[in-house]
């Protein structure tokens, strides 16, 4: 398949991809709201942001296997991509079992809302453990792209979603209880896992979900670009799920509910950047391994432009349109603060300016600096939330965002540089 089809696939799929999260986004709070009061569900966002940090236990392996396994086999050498794939199902087995035992003790041993009932402890394990069983999704991609079917495996996994989320909703309206949405999701986190396993085995036998082959002498070459790639899903459950703390710490679980909203509406404009980031990023890995560097910056530069002009135009329509979206979506149960929702979209533009850079040097394993810088951008900006919430109150989130965005964007493009140098 020529570079323009996959390219072209991927686009398709991750359109499709965008297409199920804006789904899940659009329906699942008016459903939430509709079992639950607005109290109960800033609860429930309070407890399914504790597993977030679970889902960073790999230690950021299956990522750069994910980058190592593509760039190996479009160098010729399949027989390592197999030794590298069993060597990151045998972490996750032990990644599995070890989220299992930490997450027991956490919610046995924790009595504050909302562990201080029997059933939101059992919530919080069976959550925390299909995070994990979710993080699987990774070892499917894992084949599926280094074989040239990244389009095929973004689809397998958009069904997965699919089944995910019905799985947590069948839950929530069967019980209504925080317990009963978390053993619907995690049934049905189970059941993806056996289909992904049995659908990329059929496909591609000759890459064995065994441990058999799997090295040590793998894992250690892996261990510092690994180490250094958790950064980024670290300081996303930082600046994401630590935000959400901070936020309802500060400032209670209504007005958390709200916030959450807003910045899920004005992100629309960064699902669609993000099309383009996950479209590239396989395509990226494959040139930069068959030695084509004109092709990874050509479609770096490529791709920060048309992020930029799809987020400024999204910018402009929610700006237009953001209260009229709100209530549609909502049905009036949250309330529109304009000056709140449209400062909320100044770091969301800015964030285009240097997604597409963070994904060439990921995609190709030159991420280590930079992912430092970004753990820190991510903690600096939830701490500045925190120390200006009683000055500034609410508008202390915005603040702290654009800081981070700020930040980002001199430090991306001070890497990327430093790329061009070393591999022009």
């Amino acid at each position: 398949m020529t570079t323009r089809k996959r390219l072209t696939a991927a686009l398709g799929a991750n359109l499709t991809s965008q297409a199920i999260t804006a789904l899940i986004q659009i329906v699942s709070i008016p459903v939430f709201l509709y079992f639950w009061t607005l109290e109960q569900y800033g609860m429930w966002l309070v407890l399914a942001a504790i597993p977030s940090y679970f889902a960073l236990a790999d230690f950021g392996f299956l990522a750069v296997t994910i980058n190592k396994m593509t760039i190996v086999t479009a160098s010729g050498d399949s027989h390592r991509a197999n030794i590298l794939f069993q060597t990151s199902f045998k972490l996750w087995q032990l990644v599995l079992v070890g989220v299992l035992l930490l997450s027991s003790v956490i919610a046995l041993s924790t009595d504050y809302a909302p562990l201080d009932a029997t059933g939101n402890k059992l919530a919080l394990i069976l959550l925390a453990t299909s995070a994990i069983f979710s993080m699987s999704s990774a070892l499917a991609d894992a084949i599926f792209r280094s074989k040239g079917e990244f389009a095929f495996g973004t689809q397998l996994g958009n069904g997965a979603r699919i089944i995910e989320w019905l799985g947590l909703l069948a839950g929530l309206a069967v019980g209504g209880t925080f317990l009963s949405a978390a053993i619907g999701q995690f049934s049905s986190c189970i059941l993806t896992f056996l289909l992904r396993w049995k659908i990329s085995h059929r496909r591609h036998p000759e890459i064995n979900w065994s441990i058999s082959a799997a090295s040590n002498q793998e894992l250690r070459e892996l261990f510092k670009p690994a180490l250094a790639f958790m950064a980024f899903p670290l300081g996303n459950a930082v600046s994401i799920q630590g935000m959400t703390l901070i936020v309802g710490h500060l400032f209670g679980p209504a007005f958390l509910a709200m916030f959450n909203t807003y910045r899920t509406l004005a992100r629309i404009q960064m699902q669609a950047v993000s099309v383009v980031g996950r479209s590239i990023w396989p395509e990226i890995s494959h040139q930069f391994g068959a030695k084509n560097q004109k092709a990874v910056f050509s479609l770096t530069r490529h791709g920060t432009l048309i992020s930029i002009i799809i987020a400024l135009t999204t910018c402009i329509f929610l700006y237009a349109f953001g209260e009229f979206l709100l209530q549609l979506w909502t049905s009036g149960r949250i309330p529109f603060q304009p000056a709140i929702f449209h400062a909320l979209l100044v770091p969301t533009l800015l964030t285009s300016f240097w997604q597409m850079t963070m994904v060439a040097l990921s995609a190709t394993n030159n991420h280590l600096s930079l992912s430092s810088f970004y753990l820190l951008a991510s903690v600096a900006s939830v701490s500045i939330t925190a120390v200006l919430g009683n000055w500034l109150g609410v508008y202390a989130t915005v603040a702290g965002l654009i800081l981070f965005e700020i930040t980002m964007i001199a430090t991306c493009f001070a890497s990327f540089r430093s790329f061009i140098k070393n591999h022009a």
